[in-house]
């Protein structure tokens, strides 16, 4: 989406293209610049977890919520930190594994 939205805004009614490309030349910008709150380095360190799958799978957990606004886009590590651990609750641990889908959410 980095890469391509200038393409793909060219579709869009002219008010929402402008917009949008405000949005896309914002490297901050969480939904089309999509980072984790935090690097796989501090989860492993915070909570105990070891380079894998499911670390992977975690960190895109992450972006996806902060990119749809669902985690402060800001530096608020506390709360990332809570949010991992709950879905380490759920999704089994570190050792958590993509379903045959895709990455799990």
């Amino acid at each position: 989406l980095e890469q391509d939205w200038p393409a793909l805004a060219l579709r869009l009614p002219p008010r929402d293209a402008s917009a949008s490309l405000t949005r896309w030349r914002d490297g901050k910008d969480p939904l089309f610049h999509p980072r984790p709150p935090l690097d796989g380095r501090v989860l492993q360190r915070e909570l105990g977890l070891t380079p894998g799958p499911g670390l992977g799978l975690l960190l895109t957990h992450l972006m996806r919520e902060r990119a749809f606004g669902r985690l402060a886009a800001d530096d608020d590590a506390p709360a990332a930190l809570q949010l991992a651990q709950q879905w380490l609750t759920i999704h089994g641990g570190s050792e958590a594994t993509p379903p045959l889908g895709g990455p799990a959410t």
